[in-house]
């Protein structure tokens, strides 16, 4: 295997574990992940490999891994509009009887029931000789913000999911709508030593 193909096969990987392979700097210059620190992330992550020969096998694990997880362990509701479920199951399951529970995180709970055959179809592949199908499982009701647990019960098994509705914007109380603010973000200050060329927070607290 080539280096361009060794890193393009790289990046296909990183990419099916949410890793992304470059990034913009401040100035608005394009700056690619080297190949060691992928490696290194993807191991952290869990990937089967210790060297780029690794790549393949790794992949397949991966992409077999993703088809048998039914349901994402963390999904997001942006401004708690309905939300669209997407659902994986093999081939021979497709037709089962779906069960939902859904407890909100004021204790609230709701239950609602499915029939695999009348779930639209997101399409299908075939992973390591199985058979898989993906579909659209909607939940009804708009969801009021906040962290939920959704439990889906389908051939005597028990799938868990989170579900954070958010908004897409912080909130801003009506009466400060037209006022302008700004603040301070410090995550990591406190340890950057003076004299780097940064700002540290002692002085910051000089300009305060």
């Amino acid at each position: 295997m080539s280096d361009l193909s060794e890193t393009r096969s790289l990046h296909h990987l990183a990419r099916l574990y949410g890793v992304q392979t470059a990034y913009y700097d401040m100035f608005g210059h394009r700056c690619e992940t080297s190949v060691e620190a992928l490696l290194a992330v993807l191991r952290s992550l869990g990937a089967p490999m210790a060297t780029v020969q690794d790549i393949p096998s790794a992949w397949r694990e991966r992409r077999q891994a993703m088809w048998q997880q039914k349901l994402e362990p963390i999904v997001v509701a942006w401004d708690g509009k309905p939300l669209q479920l997407k659902l994986r199951l093999p081939s021979h399951m497709s037709e089962v009887s779906l069960t939902g529970h859904l407890t909100q995180e004021g204790g609230e709970r709701q239950s609602w029931e499915w029939h695999g055959a009348d779930l639209p179809s997101l399409g299908e592949a075939e992973v390591e000789g199985t058979g898989y199908i993906r579909k659209r499982l909607p939940l009804p009701e708009r969801l009021p913000w906040g962290y939920h647990r959704f439990t889906l019960e389908l051939a005597g098994e028990a799938v868990e999911s989170l579900i954070i509705a958010a908004p897409f914007k912080a909130y801003s109380p009506p009466d400060q709508l037209s006022n302008q603010a700004w603040g301070v973000f410090l995550p990591y200050m406190p340890f950057i030593p003076a004299g780097v060329g940064v700002v540290v927070t002692s002085q910051i607290w000089r300009l305060l």
